[in-house]
């Protein structure tokens, strides 16, 4: 079983969208496919405020994949700030679980924020590879970058994790 779903998010149009719980990408053996593409307001280039979600999750369980192709504009170092990328996470989790997830970013930018509470508290923002034969790959290409708020050492330590229990 295979899902995909495409999103275009035009800033112009809609601004700073709400998941309010957790967006999961491939789930249960299942295979999840999010290419999302954000589109920047030309009035207002600064305002680059995309998906606001708790928890964005890629290849969660055994035997599941997730992949996400996250599209945007790019952004110079000092252009990235916090509440301005394509997503922002209070926890970033690619592949949990003995699952496998990848993650692109292709000139688009993932803020990790808590927001106001850190859904998982003693869990790291972000967490790459976590349980055994769980898999999670990462790709920064054309601007891409993954960005912590500083607000995050008061709720976790330590902030990122790659490999964990096992995984890669």
């Amino acid at each position: 079983n295979t899902a995909k779903v495409d999103i275009l998010l035009d800033a112009s149009k809609i601004s700073n969208p709400t998941i309010n719980d957790e967006l999961i990408v491939g789930t249960s053996g299942g295979t999840g496919i999010l290419d999302y593409t954000f589109i920047s307001d030309p009035t207002q280039p600064e305002a680059k405020r995309g998906i606001k979600t708790q928890k964005f999750s890629l290849g969660q369980g055994s035997n599941s994949i997730g992949q996400a192709n996250i599209f945007g504009s790019g952004k110079t170092i000092s252009e990235q700030t916090m509440d301005n990328g394509e997503l922002i996470t209070g926890q970033l989790e690619v592949a949990s679980g003995g699952g496998k997830g990848t993650l692109n970013l292709n000139g688009a930018s993932i803020d990790l924020d808590n927001m106001t509470s850190n859904p998982n508290p003693g869990q790291p923002a972000f967490l790459l590879g976590s349980g055994a034969n769980s898999i999670g790959e990462v790709n920064l290409l054309g601007g891409g970058k993954i960005g912590t708020s500083i607000s995050y050492t008061t709720y976790t330590t330590p902030t990122a994790t790659i490999g964990l229990n096992e995984g890669y």
